[in-house]
């Protein structure tokens, strides 16, 4: 506030100094009438302008990027990492929920329910942790696939984070085929092509983590 009174001071002045001459005699009210209405709206103006000047031009120190964190989620950096966490699109990412105030879920082992898979034989599915347990950006979710059991060729509209847990099986991503054991990490791309076999003797198992939200699954037929 302290600017605009600074600003609207010399009309105020020249205001004062008209009503003095009225005052005086120096000049009459009929002579002094243009001016003061022209010292009145250059007060109005000045006023609102200082008072409504670009958001660009921020009361308290830093950018509006610096006071609200940048964009690789660290506050303060004033970085916009566009392209770099969304798999090198030129979109923005989604900023994430913010779960601050939430409280904290312990999910025990026993708690979990393990359901088929629909069109995909010998593969079971259990959220580990997801929306219904408070989650708002990412959900957590173990996959085991029974010796022999296969998942046809299909694609997401999320990409998926995987660990592989135990067993050793195959993955198809793209036109690749790869043979993955306990320890092994993968990221499959939203749109990328991919299915799962276990030719071995033992189950395979996986975390995967997606975030939350819609999907949509695509089967593919096999050419």
């Amino acid at each position: 506030m302290d600017d605009e009174i600074l600003l609207a001071v010399p009309a105020v002045l020249l205001l004062a100094a008209g009503a003095a001459a009225t005052v005086t005699g120096a000049v009459t009210p009929t002579q002094l009438a243009p001016g003061a209405l022209a010292m009145c709206l250059f007060a109005v103006a000045t006023y609102g302008l200082a008072r409504y000047r670009s958001p660009a031009e921020p009361d308290t120190g830093g950018s509006p990027v610096e006071r609200t964190g940048g964009g690789d989620g660290r506050p303060g950096t004033g970085t916009n990492r566009i392209g770099v966490t969304d798999g090198g699109t030129d979109e923005a990412p989604h900023e994430p929920a913010d779960t601050r105030g939430l409280d904290p879920v312990i999910r025990r082992g026993a708690e979990v329910r393990y359901d088929p898979v629909d069109a995909a034989d010998g593969l079971r599915k259990g959220v580990l942790v997801g929306e219904a347990d408070g989650a708002r950006n990412l959900a957590i979710r173990r996959f085991t696939l029974a010796p022999g059991a296969s998942v046809p060729k299909h694609t997401n509209e999320i990409e998926h984070e995987q660990y592989v847990l135990e067993g050793d099986y195959t993955v198809g991503i793209g036109d690749e085929e790869h043979e993955v054991s306990a320890g092994d990490s993968l990221f499959i791309p939203a749109g990328a092509v991919h299915w799962y076999r276990n030719d071995g003797p033992d189950q395979g198992a996986f975390i995967c983590a997606v975030p939350v939200g819609d999907d949509a699954i695509d089967l593919l037929e096999d050419e």
